[in-house]
């Protein structure tokens, strides 16, 4: 998955310090992900 997210939504590093704050940041990020791929294939099948 972070390869998708780097490549595909120019996630290159992260803006926080810290592993507690960036394990959140990463988990935001992979959240919009998930929510960007639902919305794509919702919109496919609506065609």
């Amino acid at each position: 998955m972070f390869g998708h997210i780097k490549g595909n939504r120019s996630f290159r590093r992260f803006s926080l310090r810290g592993l507690a704050k960036i394990n959140i940041e990463f988990g935001l990020v992979a959240i919009v992900h998930s929510l960007l791929k639902q919305a794509e294939k919702n919109r496919l099948l609506q065609k």
